[in-house]
């Protein structure tokens, strides 16, 4: 922590490298030390070193109701590190746990009435719908049906085997209870030793963070249980508008998948371009919450949303673009046919 401050302060990696150095050298020593990894997964992430983050994540064994609790601290990030196979794979792994686990707690209601323990019963029932409208189990199932978009090397036809495999309903029916998600994360997984921010000058830009004002004493306490809750109420903000964004995105490039497969009509073609126009006015209203990311002023911070680069490239205009050109195409090509079979029924 001490050295992440120096980082911070200097703006420079090298004392992050150094920390590194001594926490594989922990590791080396104690296998075992669950903090140490979690520290490592955080630092990696912190560098973009997305391979060496996937290391430690593996070495963290995080599995069952983890998934859930501790996902967001790799999958987060996955998207933007480049390695699509690499990040499909931790999809598969964390969506079969929710898909499974969903069908291997169906009995536990059924043994509690039997049994008569009738109070479990309500928190069991409470358990499943917290995971069945987990943010992280609907962020997880879009971005692994975008990765089928970048990350697969097949031919045309084998792509949309994949797809069609992948999907839940058609791109136009969105299934996500947007009033019943649930936030799942637990951010106490942290040892917090931040150092006092007392006699800190204001913060300077890092990590694509605008310049901030640090707090007068470290929280500790209560204290440090309302800084957290107000961090994760404010980064949960950004991760629902950024599932908003990913999702009218990943609905609207299959639909233009689905059009141009030649099978659907002209009421579908509408229905893409209601997409179209909800995706923009979607865009439109997240930029205008002017959202401020997560400061990287502590190593135990959350990481900034995705959502920000998103918002800072020309993210909204190409993907406009080409639904424009590709709905632009679809409407020609029927206006197309429309015209030689008048042409073939005045011949006949």
């Amino acid at each position: 922590h001490i050295m992440y401050e120096r980082a911070w302060r200097l703006q420079r990696s090298q004392p992050i490298v150094e920390a590194l150095t001594l926490l594989n050298y922990l590791l080396a020593n104690s296998p075992s030390n669950f903090h140490g990894k979690l520290l490592c997964l955080q630092l990696y992430h912190r560098l973009g070193l997305t391979l060496a983050a996937q290391e430690a994540y593996d070495a963290l064994d995080i599995k069952h109701i983890q998934l859930d609790s501790l996902g967001y601290l790799h999958c987060g990030q996955l998207a933007n590190g480049g390695f699509p196979g690499t990040a499909k794979q931790v999809y598969e792994r964390t969506l079969s746990f929710f898909i499974n686990d969903h069908e291997a707690y169906a009995e536990f209601p059924k043994a509690s009435y039997n049994f008569g323990t009738f109070s479990k019963l309500v928190e069991m029932i409470d358990f499943r719908n917290r995971l069945a409208n987990s943010h992280h189990f609907a962020l997880v199932t879009v971005e692994s049906l975008l990765t089928l978009v970048v990350g697969f090397a097949g031919s045309l036809a084998q792509c949309l085997t994949a797809y069609r495999q992948a999907r839940t309903s058609k791109p136009h029916d969105d299934r996500i209870a947007w009033d019943k998600l649930h936030d799942n994360r637990d951010l106490t997984i942290f040892l917090a030793w931040d150092p006092p921010s007392v006699g800190i000058e204001a913060e300077q830009e890092s990590n694509g963070c605008p310049p901030g004002v640090a707090g007068d004493t470290k929280p500790v306490g209560a204290v440090l249980d309302e800084r957290r809750e107000a961090i994760r109420v404010a980064s949960y903000a950004q991760e629902y508008d950024l599932l908003r964004l990913r999702s009218g995105l990943a609905r609207l490039v299959f639909g233009l998948v689905e059009l141009h497969r030649g099978q659907e009509t002209t009421d579908y073609e509408q229905q893409i371009r209601q997409l179209r126009h909800s995706w923009v006015r979607t865009v439109g209203e997240i930029e205008a919450k002017r959202y401020e990311p997560s400061s990287g002023r502590y190593l135990v911070n959350l990481l900034p949303s995705r959502l920000h680069l998103y918002l800072r490239l020309p993210y909204a205009t190409v993907f406009t673009h080409l639904a424009d050109f590709l709905l632009g195409t679809w409407q020609g090509y029927c206006c197309t046919d429309g015209d030689n079979d008048g042409i073939a029924n005045s011949n006949g």
